[in-house]
C-alpha cells in the first residue's frame, strides 16, 4: 500500500479507487481474454485472485493460474517454477494470437 501511496501522492483514498485509475475498481466489460499468474507467496495474490474473478464475471473469459510457494516477482528469476510458468503465458497468448 505504501508504493501506492508514494505513485499516487497527491490524490486522496476516494481518487485512487477511479475506475479509470485503478484496475481492482474498472469497468471490465468487453475485455479480451487474460491470463493471471500469481505465486501463493506474493503478499497481493489475493489480489490477483479478486482481479481474475471480477474479470470472469464481466466477461467469462480469464484464467488464473496459482503457483506453489512462488514469491512476487517469481517469474523473473532462474527457477524452474519460473520457466514453467513463463512457458505457459507464452503458449496461451500464442493460442489467443492464432484464432
Amino acid at each position: 500500500y505504501r508504493t501506492v501511496l508514494r505513485v499516487t501522492a497527491g490524490l486522496s483514498d476516494e481518487e485512487r479507487r477511479d475506475r479509470r485509475l485503478s484496475p481492482p475498481h474498472a469497468d471490465l466489460w468487453g475485455m479480451p481474454p487474460a491470463l493471471l499468474v500469481a505465486g501463493e507467496l506474493d503478499p497481493i495474490f489475493d489480489d490477483s485472485v479478486r482481479m481474475a474473478e471480477r474479470w470472469n464475471l464481466a466477461n467469462g473469459n480469464a484464467e488464473f493460474v496459482a503457483v506453489p510457494e512462488g514469491a512476487h516477482g517469481f517469474n523473473r528469476f532462474p527457477l524452474s517454477m519460473a520457466r514453467k510458468a513463463n512457458a505457459h503465458v507464452r503458449q496461451r497468448i500464442g493460442e489467443w494470437l492464432r484464432r
